[in-house]
């Protein structure tokens, strides 16, 4: 609703000096709030939301689960054994049903609160586990289980709403980013726990992680008070979100400053709906949610967060992760110091679980946009570096020219147990594995592709995701990030899907060059139209989407 964007609270006026490299019309978003909150002011939000963000550990979990199980599953000793076709389908399913569950997360979460929501996030997902422990040799309950656990991570959405709703806005930008850091902690937890035990104990323990998450939400998270007199205002809720608020702020004066403005905004909205009551059923909640969805405001911050989603995966990110193992052999295998393909996969791993250490941090001070613009100009320079080199090595030319072939199910986790046929006896090309070849010429390929995906990390691999929280209007935040997490596993599924035949038609320079124009699109985009959230109420990000353009 335009009416929720013109109540400002006058504590998140008073900013500090501005980055000179922004435009004069975005000058003052970045700027930070004096006064800011310490720790001991804002602590519970901090738990609160490390407990929300348990439950993106699952989806980590699960993006790495297939890793592990597939080649305890295809081994010669195993008494439960799958084809290469079944292990296409086990990696892929979970992809592919991660956008249902977003997309049915949205309205639910609207309608039945983010606390309890989160619980039921938290249902198919341990189904899924438990599944897997208990079940005979069946690859059709495999399956099941398989797209129970995307389901729920489609579900866990709710965490990033609700954090985004619970936190101070000087701390919010580095909470949200946390989302990615218990993401790439969910997938070293799996990795470590899979060199060890088997499949069916990774899958116990995985349970018994999201049945303490729930607990965790349903002992500890208060209900979010921008639901409560937002979405059901009632007199009950009323001293329910007095109370939720009130925990989450333990310093008063904070507390006083923060109700007043969400009273005034509660008072605000529904004076301007008039025909809007606690007793409306779930068509009359349907139908204002729509109605909120069609306006300026709503509809354009969707617009340019769907933009940003497309170059992010067209960037390709997400398909230099996923195809590491044959990029990393394909430019040698070899790197010098004992550094070979599957050390160079690790260390890429690594990489990313630190930057978004590093991210979440940097984000609290700097704000979004900067790191985004840093980030993507880092990417436009090491990929066109990476791009310079590949297409003079010949060895990288020789494993992914289109004569060679990968396996047909090249799905999003499973390429790197499958094998690139890189048989060619008219090839003068090095060999991979081949001691002769140049480490140090290899050592340069490596590096352009960990640099590109070290800058991927610092903001465009994680910002976009956490921004759904902050720029969207509260009034369509549930149904709005549900259909932008589902545009993005979308996308992200077609992009790893066609990369192998990317890279028959442009080659794998020719793909680079193209991450490189595709990362500066970006850039302008962010650098013109996002405006900065550090700092900033929902009020204030929500006005810029509504005021008048000036020339």
């Amino acid at each position: 609703m335009e009416d929720t964007q013109d109540i400002e609270q006058e504590s998140f006026n008073k900013h500090t000096t501005q980055l000179t490299f922004l435009p004069d019309k975005f000058k003052g978003s970045t700027n930070r709030v004096s006064g800011q909150p310490r720790v001991k002011d804002i602590y519970p939000q901090i738990i609160a939301s490390c407990i929300a963000h348990m439950l993106v550990i699952q989806a980590g979990i699960n993006m790495a689960y297939s890793a592990i199980l597939l080649p305890q599953l295809m081994d010669e000793n195993s008494t439960f054994r799958i084809d290469k076709d079944q292990a296409s389908w086990i990696a892929s399913l979970m992809a592919i049903a991660t956008p249902v569950g977003a997309l049915a997360c949205g309205p639910f979460m609207d309608i039945l609160g983010r606390r309890p929501f989160s619980v039921i996030a938290t249902v198919p997902i341990i189904l899924s586990w438990f599944i897997l422990v208990l079940m005979p040799n069946s690859v059709w309950l495999l399956y099941v289980a398989r797209v129970l656990a995307g389901f729920g991570g489609g579900l866990t959405t709710v965490s990033i709403v609700y954090i985004s709703e619970i936190s101070n806005a000087a701390w919010r930008p580095m909470l949200l980013c946390l989302n990615s850091v218990f993401v790439s902690l969910g997938i070293l937890l799996t990795n470590i726990l899979g060199v060890c035990l088997p499949w069916r104990v990774v899958a116990l323990s995985a349970g018994c992680l999201s049945l303490t998450s729930a607990a965790a939400i349903l002992i500890y998270n208060p209900e979010s008070p921008y639901w409560l007199l937002t979405f059901s205002p009632s007199e009950r809720n009323f001293e329910k979100a007095k109370q939720s608020l009130r925990f989450l702020y333990p310093n008063q004066q904070m507390f006083a400053m923060e109700w007043d403005r969400l009273v005034t905004l509660s008072q605000e909205k529904r004076g301007k709906e008039p025909g809007k009551s606690e007793s409306d059923g779930l068509m009359e909640k349907v139908k204002h949610s729509t109605s909120a969805f069609l306006q300026r405001s709503s509809l354009l911050p969707l617009a340019l967060l769907m933009t940003i989603f497309l170059f992010q995966q067209l960037s390709g990110t997400y398909p230099i992760i996923f195809y590491a193992v044959q990029v990393f052999q394909s430019i040698g295998g070899h790197f010098g110091g004992g550094l070979d393909e599957d050390s160079a996969t690790v260390l890429l791993g690594v990489i990313r679980f630190a930057m978004s250490l590093l991210t979440a941090g940097l984000s609290r001070v700097y704000g979004r946009r900067p790191l985004l613009i840093v980030s993507g100009v880092g990417m436009t320079i090491s990929s066109f570096a990476a791009a310079i080199y590949l297409q003079k090595s010949s060895v990288f030319i020789n494993v992914f020219n289109k004569n060679q072939s990968v396996s047909n199910h090249t799905s999003l986790e499973n390429l790197t147990y499958y094998s690139v046929n890189t048989t060619n006896s008219n090839s003068s090309a090095p060999i991979l594995g081949d001691p002769n070849v140049d480490s140090m010429a290899n050592l340069i390929g490596l590096i352009s592709i960990l640099v590109f995906v070290s800058m991927s990390s610092l903001g465009f691999l994680i910002i976009p995701w956490t921004l759904i929280g902050e720029i969207l209007p509260l009034s369509v935040r549930g149904i709005g990030g549900g259909l932008l997490v589902s545009f993005a596993y979308i996308l992200m599924f077609g992009v790893v899907k066609i990369f192998p035949f990317m890279l028959d038609l442009l080659h794998i320079s020719g793909c680079f060059y193209f991450f490189s124009f595709t990362s500066v699109v970006n850039v302008l985009i962010v650098y013109f139209f996002l405006p900065e959230t550090l700092g900033k109420s929902f009020e204030e990000i929500g006005k810029f989407f509504v005021r008048p353009r000036t020339k």
